[in-house]
């Protein structure tokens, strides 16, 4: 019996030796196989979960909730059916679905109207970030993860608040961090966060000396430079004034409420009727939210237009 083991061990021993190479090969191509198949798989999972991504990031940028995605999607779902059950009765499909996705969407459009003007504060705190960093990272040895630490632990914002709060996400980020790949990117949502040029290359820049170290006094140097010399194209927006804007959100409530009062004073028509022929019937409940989503969205493109961001 010892022996027959012997022998069978000798002869496995030898085969493997002969075939070495062979089975060198097949494991390779096992593992090449196995690492595809991962790969395939997590690249489904990111286009499927996409637009939870997005979300995520722009409850992070507009609210600073993190993985917040999620629960923004279940309130817009929230409000399609709710519309829908409220305008089934009174409406065809079509205009009740109509309805219903344009309430769904108001959530994201008070997100996008609130990250526009962190977006347009942030975009002004360009020249004070760009000057509080380059101090910090020279003080700290060129080394950007003290920089990082050090400009968000100081108790003043010194006009860089927006910047502040986008910079302790990337300093968690680089923590929890381990490869250099994702340490390139830590700084991503910095760049969306201010969504403009000069964040961006101050974006790639931390992540390049978060990655491998590489010394970026010089870009940020240069970021510093093209910021000062787009100031004075900036001056002409700051005159810019809320005009506009003002009339807007006085105006539209306020003549829906002189409306309401002019028909009950002066027509003689009741209030209960009034809101009944609004409120419960298709061409009422379709034009009291066609007035929000245009009032909306009216909102959002005069803030974008007034509050221009600060960039080169």
């Amino acid at each position: 019996m010892v022996v027959n083991i012997c022998l069978y061990v000798l002869a496995g021993a030898g085969l493997f030796i002969i075939c070495e190479d062979s089975f060198g090969l097949l494991l390779r191509v096992i593992r090449t196989g196995v690492r595809l198949r991962r790969r395939k798989v997590a690249g489904s999972r990111a286009s499927r979960f996409g637009i939870i991504e997005k979300a995520d990031k722009l409850t992070a940028a507009a609210l600073g909730v993190k993985n917040g995605g999620r629960k923004l999607a279940g309130l817009s779902a929230l409000l399609f059916v709710s519309a829908a059950l409220a305008a089934r009765e009174y409406m065809s499909i079509g205009a009740a679905f109509t309805v219903s996705c344009m309430t769904a969407s108001v959530p994201v459009l008070f997100l996008q109207l609130r990250l526009t003007d962190r977006r347009n504060e942030g975009s002004q705190e360009g020249e004070a970030f760009i000057a509080e960093l380059i101090t910090v990272y020279k003080l700290s040895g060129c080394r950007i993860d003290r920089a990082l630490e050090a400009l968000t632990s100081r108790s003043s914002d010194k006009g860089i608040r927006v910047c502040k709060r986008l910079c302790e996400d990337v300093l968690s980020k680089m923590r929890q961090t381990g490869s250099s790949e994702n340490l390139l990117g830590c700084a991503e949502g910095f760049a969306y966060g201010i969504g403009t040029k000069w964040a961006e290359l101050a974006a790639y820049a931390i992540g390049m000396a978060a990655a491998d170290g590489t010394d970026i006094s010089a870009c940020l140097e240069d970021v510093m430079m093209q910021l000062r010399e787009a100031r004075s194209l900036a001056e002409g927006r700051r005159r810019l004034n809320g005009e506009a804007g003002r009339i807007v959100m006085l105006m539209v409530p306020a003549a829906y409420a002189i409306t309401l009062l002019f028909s009950v004073k002066v027509l003689g028509v009741e209030l209960v009727e009034i809101l009944k022929n609004q409120f419960c019937t298709t061409v009422g409940l379709a034009l009291f939210f066609g007035i929000v989503f245009a009032f909306l969205v009216n909102l959002l493109l005069l803030s974008a237009v007034r509050h221009a961001q600060f960039d080169y």
